[in-house]
């Protein structure tokens, strides 16, 4: 998980993504008692295309030029399914 947030903050500091929020259990996990959880979930303010959809393709293209892959509606860095949620408005 460590190397996980890592590539995340990566991320942050190069621009490909603004600032974050860890949620689903993982981000419980500090106020409720533990759960098992499969997949880290992220939060995040997406750029808008000129249509005015949102679009994750920055941060897989950023992903995939360092070595991971899509699965399904997750990326898998270093053996951890992150999947990417948009946010309604800045965190």
């Amino acid at each position: 998980m460590e190397r996980t947030l890592q590539v995340l903050n990566e991320l942050e500091r190069s621009g490909v993504l603004g600032r974050y929020a860890i949620g689903g259990a993982v981000g419980a996990m500090f106020y409720i008692e533990p759960v098992m959880t499969d997949d880290l979930d992220v939060f995040v303010v997406l750029p808008r295309t000129g249509a005015g959809l949102l679009t994750l393709s920055p941060i897989y293209d950023a992903l995939r030029l360092r070595g991971y892959s899509e699965e399904g509606a997750f990326v898998r860095i270093e053996g951890i399914a992150v999947q990417f949620l948009p946010a309604y408005d800045p965190l």
